[in-house]
């Protein structure tokens, strides 16, 4: 397995207008968390068939449309584009117990979709998109289950924020933290990244560690630059479903 660069740093989509002004979006898929105030929006353009995603908390944006897709080499773009073939949906409520920490126990307690994705690129693989919903924030991932070889070029995943909202950032590992507004921080920012939408509203947004095929590492994530963080991934996929690292947005008001 190539593995991707190492140093790539972690970009925020910070810029709107990541689609077309004037596409035409109809809404696919709405998965609300337990309580109902936080709202995940898989979207899609009637024209392009491209796909879109958007979340409120509490009626007001948190992340305005972004963009979705894999890239593969020889293959193309999965989950970019395409139609909704099939949903499936679960709620968990239950508890799990950490190793070690300061709880015994911790909730885990959230709405789940999972949802088939078709399109003349994927061929023989099947390509989903899964969303967790949960109180305190979202989570997404891409499941590609096939067999063969196939190298990951990139991803197009993109966090675009509304305008108004300034960020806590840092170009280097335990460096100097400044609050800036989210157009101004420019590239190559350390992860996690909080940033502020209103005195009462908070999102701060990671990329966990996942041990399966994709190896972790930091991720680039702009309307302008697509993710190169995996780069040069190349995945042998025997019968297991190839998983991506959850990407996740943990939201908080006063």
């Amino acid at each position: 397995m190539n593995k991707p660069h190492p140093s790539l740093p972690c970009l925020l989509a910070v810029a709107v207008g990541a689609f077309p002004a004037h596409a035409a979006w109809q809404t696919e898929r709405s998965l609300a968390s337990p309580d109902g105030s936080l709202v995940l929006t898989l979207e899609r353009d009637d024209a392009s068939g491209a796909f879109a995603w958007s979340v409120a908390r509490g009626g007001q944006p948190v992340v305005t449309r972004g963009a979705l897709g894999i890239d593969l080499t020889d293959i193309g773009t999965l989950a970019g584009a395409g139609a909704v073939s099939h949903v499936e949906t679960r709620a968990v409520d239950k508890e799990w117990s950490p190793p070690y920490g300061e709880r015994a126990t911790v909730p885990d307690h959230f709405n789940e979709e999972t949802v088939t994705l078709s399109h003349p690129d994927h061929g023989a693989l099947t390509v989903r998109l899964q969303f967790r919903a949960y109180d305190e924030g979202v989570t997404l991932r891409y499941l590609i289950d096939g067999t063969g070889t196939f190298t990951i070029s990139g991803e197009k995943t993109s966090f675009p924020l509304p305008e108004s909202s300034v960020a806590w950032v840092s170009g280097t590992a335990q460096g100097t933290i400044a609050r800036v507004a989210i157009g101004s921080m420019g590239n190559g920012m350390e992860r996690p990244l909080t940033a502020e939408h209103s005195r009462s509203s908070s999102t701060t947004c990671c990329r966990s560690i996942n041990s399966g095929a994709w190896p972790a590492s930091s991720s680039a994530s702009s309307t302008s630059a697509p993710n190169s963080g995996r780069n040069g991934c190349t995945t042998r996929s025997p019968n297991a479903p190839r998983t991506k690292s959850w990407s996740m947005f943990t939201t908080n008001t006063a």
